[in-house]
């Protein structure tokens, strides 16, 4: 509805969201239009249903999988899941990329759409190998100061540790 003069107009269309329009075609019968309507419902509503399929079971398959550590208290594995499940998803990226420009340009596009792909991964892998470091020293410095502190460094230092 648009209100422009103070007059109201309705516009009313036969389209159902993320659909073409329903077109109608020359028929001989009188139920060819309804018949049409309902295949679109019908495709539609399958459509959407197989989208809240795959969504609920993706997002319990996430669950699951970012939970292990959580779950069973063996976060070794909780960080070896993860780096399985960015790895993977780095490879599927790199081949939806080179689909893609396949699709678009041809073999050059797949070249190209798979370099930068390819790129993109090789930099995104390097930051969090550079961020694994520098959360290990961080952790090897916070360690060294407790053993500092705790006297448990006398064979090197010669401290007795704190004097309490």
């Amino acid at each position: 509805m648009s209100n422009t003069d103070g007059k109201i107009y309705i516009y009313v269309t036969n389209k159902l969201p993320n659909e073409a329009p329903v077109t109608a075609k020359a028929s001989n019968g009188a139920g060819s239009q309804d018949k049409q309507d309902n295949e679109l419902i019908s495709h539609w509503a399958r459509a959407k249903l197989i989208g809240t399929i795959k969504s609920v079971a993706t997002t319990g398959v996430n669950y699951s999988l970012n939970n292990i550590g959580n779950f069973t208290g063996d976060y070794i594995t909780q960080a070896n899941v993860d780096n399985a499940l960015n790895n993977l998803n780095s490879v599927a990226n790199i081949g939806l990329t080179a689909f893609a420009g396949l699709k678009v340009a041809g073999p050059i596009g797949a070249v190209v759409g798979g370099s930068l792909a390819l790129i993109s991964s090789g930099v995104n892998s390097a930051l969090n190998i550079h961020s694994m470091q520098v959360a290990n020293r961080k952790t090897n410095y916070e360690i060294e100061q407790l053993r500092i502190r705790s006297g448990l460094n006398t064979l090197l230092d010669g401290s007795r540790g704190t004097e309490n």
